[in-house]
């Protein structure tokens, strides 16, 4: 039996229920989905978990993490030169600076999220390039 007797996060005043569901885990444009035991409310669907729920799964986590970032470093220069820019040209358009993307692209920094999605886009649709690209000062 669950010591919550009510939902914290949507007030239904029914008691949580203690269960293992599948939870999705979202990080850099991936997801994964993994059993997590928690308290659980039969209302709203929002899990509590404890430190040892959350240490259960820990591990797993840390380790699909660390492999995302790993696969980044060459997804974000594939696309590069996919695109036929240089890493300044591409740090112009998506962020950073000319050192920082030879770091995201060596594996030394990890990207933001949010540059991961802007390039994986670029990936998908290329022709929006043109809109991104730094206008050019008039001589």
């Amino acid at each position: 039996m669950s010591k919550f007797r009510s939902c914290p996060a949507c007030g239904a005043d029914r008691p949580l229920v203690r269960e293992t569901r599948k939870a999705t885990y979202r990080y850099k444009g991936t997801s994964i989905e993994i059993p997590q035991a928690g308290e659980w409310c039969q209302v709203c669907g929002e899990g509590i978990l404890s430190h040892r729920d959350i240490r259960a799964n820990e591990r797993r986590l840390v380790e699909w993490r660390d492999r995302v970032d790993v696969e980044i470093a060459p997804f974000v220069k594939k696309v590069r030169k996919k695109l036929g820019l240089t890493q300044e040209e591409m740090a112009a358009i998506v962020g950073g600076g000319k050192k920082a993307f030879a770091k995201y692209e060596s594996g030394t920094v990890v990207p933001s999220e949010a540059m991961v999605n802007l390039i994986r886009l670029l990936d998908k649709h290329p022709k929006l390039l043109a809109d991104l690209r730094p206008a050019r000062k008039a001589a």
